[in-house]
């Protein structure tokens, strides 16, 4: 930059001898012979480079689930979408890498950046222009509930494209099986209009040996929820759990009464 030329706003630069040049416009091998040919007058045969050292106003945008969101500056080295975001670094546990979008020109393209592990992915051929937004959502509004007899009850988020009911489960730690009843695994899938629309609830056997097959082929969405009921012996045992020092409290409390009234 210090032996370069800026451009000004007005397309023109400032070179010694010859004075101001409009470079607005031109190629570079044509803002290059016309300062050799200006300069011809006082310099006999003038060699002159002319090369671009960098853009001065032209920026990519990323936002979102980067580690370093903001502004990328446009180089004469074109520079692709993977390129881009390697350079960001993506918050891999808070992004929603099945919701990439490219704005450009007024229009929105949806990407899926966890299309990189296919082998036929075509994101690393599609290069940035000036004015390019890329914008990488959190993950926070996707998530699946898995609750009841399981190891790990917790809310649970999309990484990637899919998530099925054998990976939920075994993230939380899998089936309690002293506790679970493998016939009352359930998918809970609320309605987008609750107003006319009713949810649909899926049960899975997971006693049968084909249930896990079956666990693997089915696709969770957003915010559904798994719950895992117990088996009747756990609801008793904690029936009487319950019911235990609740007749310990009355009993003492008969006690008192009648050491008092004696």
């Amino acid at each position: 930059d210090a032996n370069g030329r800026l451009v000004r706003p007005d397309g023109t630069l400032f070179y010694p001898y010859i004075g101001n040049v409009n470079a607005a416009g031109l190629t570079i091998e044509e803002l290059r012979a016309t300062i050799a040919r200006r300069l011809a007058n006082y310099i006999d045969t003038p060699q002159v480079d002319v090369s671009l050292l960098r853009f001065g106003s032209q920026r990519i945008v990323l936002s979102g689930a980067f580690n370093t969101a903001g502004e990328v500056p446009v180089t004469t080295a074109p520079m692709t979408i993977v390129q881009a975001i390697g350079q960001a670094s993506v918050d891999t546990e808070n992004a929603d890498l099945t919701s990439l979008t490219l704005k450009r020109d007024g229009r929105e393209y949806l990407l899926n950046l966890d299309d990189l592990n296919r082998p036929d992915s075509w994101l690393h051929q599609v290069y940035l222009k000036d004015g390019d937004q890329l914008h990488l959502p959190y993950n926070d509004q996707k998530k699946v509930y898995v609750l009841g007899e399981v190891t790990q009850p917790q809310a649970m988020t999309f990484k990637t494209t899919s998530l099925n009911l054998m990976d939920a489960i075994g993230s939380a730690g899998g089936i309690r099986q002293e506790t679970a009843d493998g016939e009352a695994v359930y998918v809970i899938r609320g309605a987008e209009n609750i107003a006319t629309e009713t949810a649909k609830v899926f049960q899975l056997n997971a006693k049968s040996p084909t249930a896990f097959a079956l666990a693997k082929h089915f696709p969770l969405q957003p915010q559904d929820v798994v719950f895992v009921g117990p088996a009747n012996i756990t609801r008793w045992n904690r029936f009487i759990s319950q019911l235990l020092p609740s007749a310990s409290i009355v009993g003492t409390g008969a006690a008192a009464d009648y050491n008092l009234s004696r």
